[in-house]
């Protein structure tokens, strides 16, 4: 079995654990957390029984990059270098390309880009993955089982993530505020 590293335990990353979990794609034990917060962390080891991991980078088959945009540049420091070059770096980081991440961890890495719907708390999301030339077919089917614990899985080209994002993201956001604002007018 896989061992996957989750860089970052917050919302998006919980969401991610508990689908693994649920649907019995991954066990707990193979599941790893790296996260600031104390109080994070430990919410997580007692909610999921997930392991923190040891500072040790290498020997996961993926690491989930489940960070805020603004903490990317202080997780490359923290693991450039570190990773092996087989591990698929899977990130949910809004805003963060292909190519960035390309220069920033190195080109020879398996890279993925992920983003989520708002549906994937009841597991009928969408998401799109799109890949670097380095992803396998055998890397795919590791990447659409982690992405299939929140919904359905896309691959589409990097070029229609953000048409992605607006029509799958970003909309059905906007037509829940409406609906919220109708019953509350209604109330």
């Amino acid at each position: 079995m896989e061992k996957i590293l989750f860089v970052g335990a917050g919302n998006m990353a919980e969401g991610i654990i508990a689908g693994l979990i649920k649907d019995n794609m991954y066990e707990s034990h193979d599941i790893y957390i790296d996260e600031a917060l104390e109080t994070r962390r430990k919410l997580m080891e007692y909610r999921y029984r997930v392991s923190v991991h040891d500072n040790q980078f290498a020997g996961y088959s993926v690491i989930v990059l489940a960070i805020r945009p603004q903490d990317f540049a202080d997780v490359v420091k923290k693991l450039k270098g570190k990773i092996d070059k087989e591990t698929i770096i899977l990130s949910v980081c809004a805003g963060i390309d292909l190519a960035q991440m390309e220069r920033d961890f190195g080109a020879e890495h398996k890279i993925v880009r992920v983003m989520t719907n708002v549906l994937i708390e009841v597991k009928h999301g969408y998401s799109a993955a799109c890949i670097n030339q380095n992803i396998q077919d055998q890397d795919k089917v590791i990447i659409q089982k982690i992405c299939d614990a929140l919904g359905q899985t896309e691959f589409i080209p990097e070029s229609l993530f953000n048409e992605f994002t607006a029509f799958s993201c970003a909309g059905p956001a906007y037509v829940i505020y409406f609906l919220n604002a109708m019953i509350d007018a209604g109330v």
